[in-house]
C-alpha cells in the first residue's frame, strides 16, 4: 500500500516508531518500582482559565523518584489485574496492558505494562505532533491545501468512521480527520504533502536516527502513554498546539472503549487503535488517554488482544469503569 512512488506507508509507521522510542525515553526515566510518586522538586504548573486541556509545565527541579507506599494506587492494581485475569478466564481477551497515572503529581500504576502490543491507528498521535512540531518553523503548513481525488480506503477497519470526500484540504483538516475519525485517507495525504524530507529535517533536529526501513512495530502501554503526557505538560509542542491538539482528540469518534466507562459528558482526549493479525485469528484493540475528571485528570492507557472487537470494547470499557469508581 503506498502513499505516492517515493513515499511509502512501511516508511511513516517506522519514523513514528522511532519518536515512540525517543520521546519515552527522553520523558521517562527508569522507575524505581512501578507505583511511584514525585515527592522531591514535585513540578511546578501553570493554571490558566485560557486552558482546558493542559497543564503546562513551568519547571522541574530534577526530582529523585521516591517509592512510597500508596495504599488506594496498590487496591486499584490489585482489582485491575483481577479484573483481567478474570476477563481471561472466560475467554474475553487473550492478553491486556493497562498504564494509569494520576496527572496531578499522583503515582502511577501499570498491569502487564511492558507486554507488546501493535499500535495501529494509536500512530496517528505522534505523527499529528510531528506536523504541528514543522509548523512552528513554517507556519503556512497547516494551511497547506493538497487535493483528494477518492478512490479505495487504504485499510478495511471494524470501527468505521465517516471518511473525506474527494476535494481540496488543509493539512489541519486532514490532522483533524485523521485522529477524529481516524481517517487513513487523510493520513496518507499528510504524508504526501509533508514529504519525506521535510519529516527527516524535523526528526533529525531532536537527534533522532532516521530508519531506513519499515517494520511491524510494536510498543508498549508504558512507552506510548508518554505522548499524552507531553501534550498535556506542553512539553514538545507550543502550549497553543499542544491545548489545540488534545481539544481535537476529545473530540475523537471512537465511544465504545474508555468513555463508555465513564459518566456522560466527561470529556476524554483520547485515540484508539486496532489491528487484525495474520495469524492465530486474533485481533487487537487498544484506547489510549487523558480523563478530565474534574479536579483529578488521569492518564489511562489499555492495549488489549483477543478473539473479537466486541468483546475487547467491552473489557476497555470495564478497565475504565473500575478506575473511575476507584478515584470517587
Amino acid at each position: 500500500m503506498k502513499l505516492s512512488r517515493f513515499f511509502s506507508q512501511t516508511w511513516v509507521i517506522a519514523v513514528v516508531a522511532v519518536t515512540i522510542g525517543f520521546i519515552g525515553g527522553l520523558y521517562f526515566p527508569a522507575p524505581l518500582r512501578h507505583t511511584l510518586k514525585e515527592a522531591i522538586g514535585q513540578e511546578t504548573r501553570e493554571h490558566g482559565d485560557q486552558y482546558r486541556f493542559i497543564s503546562p509545565l513551568l519547571s522541574c527541579a530534577d526530582p529523585d523518584l521516591v517509592a512510597l507506599p500508596n495504599d488506594k494506587a496498590n487496591d486499584l492494581e490489585a482489582a485491575l489485574t483481577e479484573l483481567i485475569e478474570s476477563k481471561k478466564r472466560t475467554s474475553a481477551l487473550a492478553d491486556a496492558g493497562i498504564y494509569f497515572r494520576e496527572l496531578n503529581g499522583g503515582p502511577w500504576i501499570g498491569v502487564n505494562y511492558e507486554a507488546s502490543f501493535t499500535p495501529g491507528s494509536l500512530l496517528k498521535v505522534p505523527l499529528a505532533m510531528s506536523v504541528y512540531h514543522l509548523a512552528e518553523s513554517d507556519p503556512s503548513l497547516l494551511s497547506r491545501q493538497i487535493e483528494f481525488t477518492g478512490g479505495t480506503p487504504p485499510a478495511t477497519e471494524h470501527y468505521a468512521a465517516p471518511v473525506i470526500e474527494p476535494g481540496t484540504y488543509s493539512v489541519e483538516d486532514l490532522v483533524s480527520s485523521a485522529l477524529i475519525n481516524s481517517d487513513n485517507s487523510a493520513t496518507l495525504l499528510i504524508a504526501k504533502i509533508i514529504g519525506k524530507d521535510a519529516i527527516d529535517a524535523s526528526y533529525m533536529h531532536l537527534g533522532i536516527t532516521i530508519p531506513t526501513s519499515g517494520t511491524d512495530y510494536t510498543t508498549t502501554v508504558h512507552t506510548y502513554a508518554s505522548f499524552f503526557r507531553i501534550l498535556f505538560n506542553a512539553t514538545y509542542l507550543s502550549r497553543t498546539d499542544s491545548e489545540h491538539l488534545l481539544s481535537v482528540l476529545s473530540e475523537t469518534r471512537f465511544k465504545d472503549g474508555i468513555v463508555a466507562g465513564v459518566p456522560a459528558g466527561t470529556v476524554v482526549s483520547h485515540k484508539f487503535g486496532e489491528r487484525t493479525l495474520s495469524d492465530g485469528g486474533l485481533v487487537q484493540l487498544h484506547d489510549c488517554g487523558i480523563v478530565y475528571k474534574p479536579g483529578d485528570p488521569y492518564l489511562l492507557c489499555i492495549m488489549m488482544r483477543g478473539k473479537d472487537f466486541p468483546s475487547l470494547a467491552s473489557s476497555i470499557a470495564d478497565v475504565s469503569k473500575l478506575v473511575w469508581r476507584s478515584l470517587q
